[in-house]
């Protein structure tokens, strides 16, 4: 009965009027998605074990993020702009604020790396499609 009546209390005027962000919400869960799986198929496909592959996935992510928005850091503005494009979670979020066409932080690192939101984008599609070769070169090499 609770049920049914959280229903009745739904403001549908509000969820309608947001309607045009669907495709963006569609199109960031599927970057990041696909990024995600082929970045854990890969690593996952070449440990032999499950407990060492969940470490080398998370070591992936947090490591090459944190060692990536140390360098921006540290490098001058052009290093720092090619290395903040390797880490998996400046380009799932500079590709987010893209599609939503969102203002940056002016103190922000996307701010200060000042590229185009459609770079990050391609930067991530980029290297969703160099991991998965990679997944097909590592399993074609065992078909063989």
């Amino acid at each position: 009965m609770n049920i049914l009546n959280g229903f009745n209390d739904l403001n549908l005027s509000s969820s309608i009027q947001n309607y045009f962000f669907i495709p963006a919400i569609l199109a960031s869960a599927i970057f990041l998605s696909g990024l995600v799986a082929a970045v854990g198929l890969v690593i996952a496909s070449q440990t032999p074990r499950r407990a060492y592959s969940t470490v080398g996935i998370l070591a992936a992510f947090l490591l090459v993020s944190a060692i990536a928005g140390s360098v921006f850091e540290a490098a001058d503005r052009d290093t720092g702009r090619l290395i903040i494009l390797l880490s998996p979670f400046h380009l799932a979020r500079g590709t987010t604020l893209w599609l939503f066409g969102a203002d940056l932080d002016t103190d922000s690192q996307f701010a200060r790396a000042d590229l185009p939101g459609a770079v990050y984008c391609l930067a991530m599609v980029s290297l969703t499609l160099v991991m998965l070769g990679l997944l097909l070169r590592r399993y074609r090499g065992l078909s063989a």
